[in-house]
């Protein structure tokens, strides 16, 4: 019997602990990870506080109040919605001055280049949609940081924290269409030299994928 309430009492405190646990998880996820990105990290932590403090006083003491955490929760909300404003590429000019470049490469090399120009179309196209993608990332991250719950929100960060870097199609473009066409890619190599090496194009793992790599 004594045994029961021991594996009760270590249950308990393991459902209690948990959210927090989950919490730190994404934390070091977030900062050894591909973003690098505190904010997000700090929000989970947050969130997963506000979540054990909850539990806690309604499992030890039956006071089921959802106020309870509220100033965690809070916290989480607010580090949540700067980490999408720090970690969005619609609003790094670099990012967006870059695709603009490219797809103006590429529709000059669609005019003036043998071959198929149907090809540099469609590059140029994607460049011009990357950015717009962006913007709708960032909406709909900003939608996520507001209005999901806290329970919600750890289980979005678990289900994503194993993301691999989304692949730049803009970029698999220009490494191989400009190659075929390099008279319309000289101004664009001189103002952007960085992207001379195919290092460009290097995807960067979640911290998860990391780990299971020496499992």
């Amino acid at each position: 019997m004594q045994l029961n309430n021991e594996i009760k009492g270590f249950l308990k405190w393991i459902l209690i602990l948990s959210p927090t646990i989950i919490g730190g998880l994404l934390l070091v996820n977030n900062i050894f990870s591909c973003d690098f990105n505190l904010w997000t990290g700090g929000g989970q932590l947050f969130t997963g506080l506000g979540l054990t403090l909850f539990l806690f006083r309604w499992i030890t003491w039956g006071d089921c109040d959802f106020k309870v955490g509220g100033g965690m929760f809070a916290l989480g909300v607010a580090f949540g919605i700067f980490g999408v404003f720090s970690s969005s590429k619609a609003l790094d000019q670099d990012y967006v001055r870059l695709r603009s470049d490219l797809q103006d490469a590429f529709v000059d090399a669609s005019a003036n280049c043998q071959g198929d120009g149907k090809s540099y179309l469609n590059a140029a196209q994607i460049c011009a949609m990357a950015p717009v993608m962006e913007v709708t990332d960032l909406n709909y991250q900003l939608m996520k940081a507001k209005y999901l719950p806290p329970t919600a929100s750890l289980i979005d960060g678990m289900y994503h924290s194993t993301d691999d870097a989304k692949i730049d199609a803009c970029l698999v473009s220009y490494f191989s269409l400009s190659a075929k066409c390099p008279n319309s890619f000289v101004t664009f190599n001189l103002n952007h030299p960085e992207m001379k090496s195919i290092e460009s194009l290097k995807q960067c793992s979640s911290f998860w994928k990391w780990i299971q790599s020496w499992v």
